[in-house]
């Protein structure tokens, strides 16, 4: 006659988890019992050689082991029997993995290190914008000074120097200023037309 015991008592005896008792029960390592009033009890002899090989923490604080004479000893290596263990494992390493990534993040943004997507995508858009608008005023301030030249390598010096001018404001201007630059624009533009 097998020694039956509940599966929270199961579970105390082993400190392991009620699921982990309920998933040996669902995978065939352990043989339920149904009684008379339709519990399920487990046969203690064969549950006891069931115990995870890792001690989990119980409510005391204390690590759970168990010592018993004539449990089979532990194979060196292995992983625990208790696969709701390994996840709660997993999970943490995860969760930790996060927060160091997190932690790292946050520190290299406020050491300035790391810029967000939507600032550099600002500054890029305000950068494009002013080059535009610098581009497109050379023509009317330039038109009536190459017309009147008639050397080519000087028309191809004059429009070079005007293109450097304009990149080379734009490469020492770190603090890039829209409203300043599309009001220089539009004045260069109304004094050339």
């Amino acid at each position: 006659m097998p020694n039956l015991i509940t599966q929270a008592e199961c579970a105390r005896r082993l400190k392991v988890s009620h699921q982990a008792v309920r998933y040996w029960l669902e995978t065939k390592k352990l043989r339920g019992f149904v009684q008379k009033d339709g519990t399920v009890k487990v046969d203690w002899g064969k549950a006891k050689y069931l115990e995870p090989r890792r001690p989990i923490t119980i409510a005391t604080g204390h690590a759970g082991t168990q010592d018993n004479a004539d449990s089979p000893p532990e194979e060196e290596g292995g992983t625990p029997d208790d696969p709701l263990e390994m996840d709660l494992a997993k999970a943490k390493l995860k969760r930790e993995t996060f927060l160091a990534h997190t932690a790292e993040l946050e520190f290299l943004k406020k050491s300035g290190e790391l810029v967000g997507a939507d600032e550099v995508a600002k500054r890029w858009d305000a950068i494009a914008t002013t080059l535009r608008r610098r581009l497109l005023v050379l023509p009317d301030r330039l038109a009536p000074l190459l017309a009147a030249e008639m050397d080519p390598r000087k028309v191809h010096e004059m429009m070079t120097e005007e293109l450097h001018d304009c990149l080379n404001t734009l490469s020492q201007d770190p603090d890039l200023n829209l409203e300043d630059d599309a009001g220089g624009a539009e004045s260069q533009e109304s004094e050339a037309g």
